[in-house]
């Protein structure tokens, strides 16, 4: 007896279990009410067949708003699968994916910088391209006051000034490091005035934005750490992310494109290789001095930049949905089938018992 105590004890704190538990009573509950109800005033046979046809007719139609919504029990989603690696100081003769040398070398792309201050209104030079002194000044003086007189981070006033004068100049550094990808995220307009002016040169390759790159920035983190080129996260920055192949994509936002766009990628059964490069650097080897501010994460431009190939892994989400209405679908059709076989033979006997009464 207090064996069986202690197993539902245990039971109660396994959310899994539990929750596995609640679901099948839940649905032997459910489903065994109507079935009983069913068996009882029909007979269990008509009564089960009835019983299954409206399970699974149920169940068609529930699949079918998972498979058309890729919700509900789906399969594996799309993720990005790291392929290669390539240097921009060297590119293996035997590199898997073609036209990756397009993008290789950054030294002839431009800085992003530049692009604001040559394409940017004032907004975006106050957003970007902008050190607030003061306030940099004023946050550091209050904060260092605000600290006990025999705190060891508390810092004289040399030793602030020189904390102003790193935080200053690392906020201006900090701008100076603006990625053409970072741009593309917050002010596409100097991004599509450079690329017509033909100062981004990206061949074959389509400039990705931030909030666009952030998951295969993700996938390319985890391939780095994987293959042993950095220790960590911190040890590297990223630089711009580019993506070829896929779908047809939309050029701009008309009707007109978004319908023929929508045509293409119907009339597309196949899906086309679809890769992105993520481009990394090395980062700066900094120490934060006691009290001091820590600095911003830099990358060494004295370091090669590390392009990570990735591919895109269209998974299979939709895959057990479509089983689900299928098979949900062949057994309905089965037991609507029983039925009407039943219905009607029942009609031709009582039609045949008239007959013999009459």
């Amino acid at each position: 007896m207090l064996d069986v105590a202690l197993t539902f004890a245990g039971i109660g704190w396994e959310p899994e279990i539990r929750g596995a538990l609640t679901v099948v009573l839940a649905s032997t509950v459910l489903m065994g009410s109507v079935w009983l109800l069913l068996a009882t005033n029909t007979g269990i046979r008509l009564g089960s067949l009835i019983a299954l046809a409206g399970f699974f007719g149920w169940m068609f139609l529930m699949g079918l708003v998972w498979w058309l919504y890729g919700i509900g029990y789906v399969g594996s989603t799309p993720t990005w699968v790291f392929e290669e690696l390539a240097f921009d100081d060297e590119i293996a003769a035997d590199i898997r994916v073609d036209d990756v040398e397009q993008i290789v070398s950054t030294d002839g792309q431009p800085r992003a910088i530049d692009l604001v201050r040559q394409y940017g209104d004032d907004d975006l030079l106050d957003e970007l391209d902008f050190v607030d002194e003061a306030e940099i000044t004023v946050r550091l003086t209050e904060a260092n006051d605000a600290l006990p007189a025999d705190d060891p981070r508390k810092l004289d006033d040399a030793a602030l000034a020189d904390s102003i004068d790193q935080a200053i100049d690392d906020a201006g550094r900090r701008n100076e490091q603006l990625s053409l990808t970072q741009l593309a995220a917050v002010a596409p307009d100097v991004i599509d005035q450079a690329l017509a002016a033909g100062q981004i040169r990206t061949g074959d390759w389509r400039l990705v934005d931030a909030g666009e790159a952030g998951e295969a920035q993700t996938a390319a983190t985890a391939a780095l750490l994987e293959q042993g080129t950095f220790t960590t996260a911190n040890d590297y920055v990223f630089v711009n992310a580019f993506q070829q192949g896929g779908k047809p994509r939309r050029t701009d936002n008309s009707i007109w494109n978004r319908f023929t766009n929508r045509v293409e990628r119907l009339v597309t059964i196949t899906h086309p290789p679809n890769y992105i490069v993520v481009q990394v650097q090395q980062a700066l080897v900094k120490e934060t001095p006691i009290g001091g501010t820590p600095a911003f994460t830099e990358a060494d431009p004295t370091q090669p930049v590390i392009n990570v190939v990735l591919v895109r892994e269209i998974g299979d989400r939709r895959l057990l949905p479509a089983l689900v209405t299928i098979v949900s679908f062949l057994f309905f059709a089965a037991t609507a089938l029983l039925l009407h076989l039943r219905d009607r033979n029942f009609a031709e006997t009582e039609e045949a018992y008239a007959i013999a009464g009459a």
